[in-house]
């Protein structure tokens, strides 16, 4: 995947050029100066994890981070930082400034060292040093991503596996509870029955008197068999049946590009149509059919806490 911010390693070489001339200067006037040294773009600046901070500062920060690590930068105070004699004479050689420039520092070498080191008997160390693509964290949000993604085919997996109909159906009731349809209480979603369910599945009573209704209908269908605009057009009519104006359309396949432009068009109704990657993505997103196994804290310094007023 190629983004258009430089990667952390690259912003390396125009922080140590920009404190060659000796002069002390805070984080945020490193960033200002890295900018406009490195004409990042508005694009580039709007990049942002998915925490939201801009993609640009964390890599920038980075760069920071590991030259002084490696005894390049010096900080006489807070959040500000000059150069060392060791990171000028880098610079004056005129050959970029890399990360594998860092590694050739003792003190650095042993800052890498003591970041893999298990924390707790027994830990398998895992390598989120930055590497040359991404920092750390960017590192740790991608395992999570890909772990997350694994998760939901599993849980799309076993959505298939699932051979009693009626067992899926109430599957379907405890998913759009976890929502947030039909409120806390478990008698507001009740299941149709199968030999009389007049093309709904399920009522969602959305108000405690019945006046708002919500009429599920819920379709388990191999990944082969795909959803189209007949079976849609029948769940429409249920619902006219019904004299109702919301309804959800579920299926653990897929639904044909037709059916997906004509639901919209539903005259006086509103149908959401929600297919099997969409339900096992939903699923893992709020807890239902999976549990939490960890929890991992990410933690950063508090700058006020370390702010002393001068008396």
């Amino acid at each position: 995947m190629i983004m258009a911010v430089p990667r952390w390693n690259d912003f390396i070489d125009p922080v140590m050029r920009l404190l060659a001339d000796g002069k002390p200067r805070t984080r945020s006037e490193i960033l200002a100066g890295v900018v406009e040294a490195t004409k990042l773009t508005e694009e580039d600046m709007a990049d942002a994890l998915p925490s939201g901070e801009p993609r640009y500062i964390g890599r920038i920060g980075w760069a920071i981070t590991d030259s002084f690590q490696a005894g390049y930068l010096l900080r006489p105070a807070r959040a500000t930082y000059t150069i060392s004699p060791e990171g000028l004479r880098f610079v004056e050689t005129g050959d970029p400034i890399t990360h594998q420039t860092l590694k050739l520092s003792p003190t650095y070498q042993e800052y890498l060292e003591r970041s893999r080191k298990p924390r707790a008997k027994g830990e398998t160390p895992l390598e989120l040093t930055a590497q040359d693509d991404v920092t750390p964290l960017e590192a740790l949000r991608e395992a999570n991503r890909q772990l997350l993604v694994a998760l939901e085919e599993e849980v799309y997996t076993r959505l298939h596996e699932i051979t009693d109909f009626y067992h899926f159906e109430k599957l379907v009731g405890q998913f759009v509870g976890a929502l947030g349809y039909g409120g806390a209480s478990e008698e507001s979603i009740k299941l149709t029955k199968r030999s009389n369910d007049n093309g709904v599945d399920g009522i969602i009573w959305q108000d405690k008197l019945g006046f708002d209704r919500v009429y599920l209908q819920a379709k388990k269908y191999s990944t082969s068999n795909k959803v189209g605009k007949g079976e849609l057009y029948e769940f429409s009519g249920a619902l006219d049946a019904h004299g109702a104006t919301k309804g959800i359309l579920l299926t653990t396949s897929e639904f044909t590009e037709g059916a997906r432009i004509e639901a919209p068009k539903a005259r006086n109704k509103h149908i959401i149509l929600i297919d099997g990657r969409q339900l096992a993505s939903l699923m893992v997103q709020h807890n239902i059919g999976v549990e939490i196994d960890q929890i991992v804290e990410i933690k950063r310094i508090d700058g006020a806490f370390f702010t002393f007023d001068e008396e």
